[in-house]
């Protein structure tokens, strides 16, 4: 109650006390708290567009703290008198925050996106004269010369298409798959598609194929996915819809390091990820298997697959096994389908076996 009065008090205080936005600090919010419960805990109070800001800890997580910004001052008034009411099962602490610190705060980013700074004016970079043929065959003149060999000439050439790529912008300086931004997902609902899950994520780049859905050892949705997206910036930016709904379902968010192999949207061929790895193409290697499970086991596991005549083979110590299957087509189709599925209560990763 005197958190209200004095909230009073200071509005009713000078006019250079009321110019500017009018923002509160909630504390103490139930932690699966949305912008929408927030938003009818104030009802039919004026709110701005977009005005409520739930804060998130470094690895996603709700803070139990969110700003809400009112369009009146009016508005903000009765919303200070909403102060130790009841959200869910939790007393909520309302306080009107200071025109110092909701200009701190709005600086740090946590009242809205900042504003963008000024675009500089653009730069068209002046591209280096193609190299000519006989350019090129001077280079491969003077290579000659200097090595006194046939080589000569086949390293020279290599070097100069070397050039000749990285001036028309065709050498690639990085690769792709290995600066992956992956967003782990939990709590989906079981009929969840591609296409809803990529709605939730709107606004954001992901990259082609990059939702998979995981599913589990009979092939139904385990209610888990992996989303794939462009940049670390969309990323970080997804990790801010932590604990919003698909349908009635919370849905949980994680950062992971790549997506579950096999999952992207061009399946990997089985030549691709023997030349990767080393390993034998018709056999997979699992990891993270119960502790007592049995060929039996695995066999449903594998359940619509072909596994050769006593290709089943356990680790001495348990949770992992390696499994030879009839072709490699069998053994690339059982990766892309089961990789990440459960056996059990246990989570299985699949690998190309080495």
């Amino acid at each position: 109650a005197a958190e209200v009065v004095a909230a009073g008090a200071a509005l009713g205080g000078s006019s250079a006390a009321n110019e500017g936005r009018h923002v509160v600090r909630c504390k103490g919010l139930p932690f699966s708290a949305t912008v929408a419960s927030v938003a009818s805990f104030f009802e039919p109070l004026d709110i701005v567009d977009g005005g409520v800001y739930l804060q998130m800890n470094a690895d996603g997580v709700p803070t139990g703290e969110c700003f809400v910004e009112f369009g009146s001052l009016e508005a903000l008034a009765e919303a200070l008198q909403r102060n130790r009411q009841v959200m869910g099962h939790r007393y909520v602490v309302v306080q009107q925050l200071g025109k110092a610190e909701t200009e701190q705060l709005a600086a740090q980013g946590k009242l809205g996106k900042l504003p963008l700074p000024p675009m500089p004016p653009a730069v068209v970079p002046k591209l280096p004269a193609p190299i000519t043929a006989a350019q090129k065959v001077a280079a491969a003149a003077a290579s000659v010369a200097a090595n006194g060999s046939s080589a000569g000439v086949a390293r020279s050439a290599r070097q100069t298409a070397t050039i000749s790529r990285e001036r028309s912008g065709q050498l690639s300086t990085g690769d792709a798959a290995g600066s992956a931004v992956v967003v782990k997902m939990r709590g989906l609902p079981y009929t969840a598609t591609e296409l809803e899950i990529a709605d939730f994520f709107g606004g954001l780049r992901i990259t082609a194929g990059g939702v998979s859905i995981g599913r589990d050892a009979n092939g139904r949705p385990s209610g888990e996915a992996h989303v794939e997206f462009s940049t670390e910036s969309d990323a970080q930016a997804a990790m801010g819809l932590n604990r919003q709904r698909i349908g009635s379902r919370y849905i949980e968010l994680f950062r992971t390091k790549q997506l579950p192999a096999g999952a992207r949207g061009r399946p990997v061929s089985a030549n691709e990820a023997v030349a990767a790895t080393g390993g034998a193409a018709d056999s997979l290697r699992l990891r993270g298997m119960p502790f007592h499970s049995t060929e039996a086991d695995v066999t449903a596991f594998f359940k619509g697959y072909n596994i050769a005549s006593g290709g089943i083979k356990l680790g001495p110590q348990g949770g992992h096994g390696h499994v030879r299957f009839a072709s490699v087509d069998e053994a690339r189709r059982a990766l892309v389908s089961l990789n990440h599925s459960y056996m059990g209560n246990r989570y299985i990763e699949l690998f190309w076996a080495s």
